[in-house]
């Protein structure tokens, strides 16, 4: 054989095994391609499947911590249907709202610890002492670090003006009433905020609105406020900084906010709080007005 037809023949074969390996390409691409379509469904399926059982987890995780008022304690409390947080940033009705602070400081009054202090006039006298005393020496709110002074007195602000077992008292209510404390808030800001609607028939406000802002301000934007607050329950916390924002609010509506306090960090900083606080049966209501005030400040 020659070697021009060697040539021929080993070209020949040449093609005829590309086109061989061609057509085994063109066979098995579209089945590997297939093949790994197919495991990376199957990975992410799995994933998916994962995910869903996690999610199930956490919801379930998250109805262990939600909270739900005690219905016959909030009847002893307060009475029948008793105020709630949805209901105080509305028209109030003065009546029912004195009825229910009224049905409150008796209910206290009938606790065991709380005979123990045995306080002459019973709960709602020593409420009246107590706003009286409050409102006449408020905490420093502008300047507070000034000297070392003036912020040792106002980190001892509520033992200088209430004393110690005063203090001591308040916590008690606190830690036994931490079930029905959303309501409690609720209801005394709402007849703190309806002072000039109802005219202070119980004698509890604090001497004016300005008093408000002051406390307000000083939970909300000093360092002796602040570190009050870290020092009590989590719910505490969020609800005490939650109704500082809204009286805040108010008196910038009322351009009464001589401090100048910027509320639009204190409503992402509350909301925040809010919103990983677990503890609050109406958490969604008060995340839902924080939002609509963040709105409202992002417009201005």
């Amino acid at each position: 054989m020659g070697r021009s037809a060697k040539i021929v023949i080993v070209g020949l074969v040449l093609v005829a095994l590309g086109c061989l390996a061609y057509y085994q390409f063109m066979v098995w691409h579209p089945q590997a391609l297939e093949e790994t379509r197919e495991k990376k469904k199957e990975t992410w399926e799995e994933k998916t499947s994962r995910l869903q059982k996690k999610i199930v987890q956490l919801q379930d995780e998250i109805k262990k911590h939600e909270t739900s008022l005690p219905e016959g304690k909030l009847v002893d409390a307060f009475g029948e249907k008793p105020i709630l947080p949805s209901e105080v940033i509305k028209e109030v009705d003065c009546e029912e709202l004195k009825r229910q602070i009224l049905t409150f400081f008796s209910y206290l009054d009938k606790k065991e610890y709380v005979k123990s202090y045995n306080w002459k006039g019973g709960v709602y006298e020593w409420t009246q002492r107590a706003v009286s005393k409050l409102s006449r020496e408020r905490p420093v709110v502008s300047g507070e670090t000034t000297d070392i002074y003036g912020l040792v007195k106002n980190m001892a602000h509520f033992y200088r003006m209430l004393g110690k077992k005063e203090v001591r008292f308040v916590k008690e209510v606190l830690a036994n009433e931490s079930d029905i404390v959303e309501i409690i808030s609720a209801l005394f800001y709402g007849w703190f905020s309806s002072k000039d609607q109802c005219k202070d028939s119980l004698g509890i406000c604090p001497s004016s609105e300005e008093a408000m802002y002051e406390y307000a301000g000083f939970f909300l934007d000093t360092l002796a406020g602040r570190s009050y607050l870290l020092r009590r329950d989590s719910r505490i916390q969020a609800l005490v900084s939650y109704y500082a924002v809204l009286v805040i609010h108010r008196a910038n509506e009322r351009h009464q906010n001589k401090y100048g306090i910027d509320i639009r960090h204190y409503i992402n900083h509350v909301l925040d709080n809010i919103s990983n606080q677990m503890g609050l049966a109406h958490r969604e209501f008060y995340i839902k007005k924080l939002m609509d005030l963040k709105e409202n400040y992002a417009t201005e």
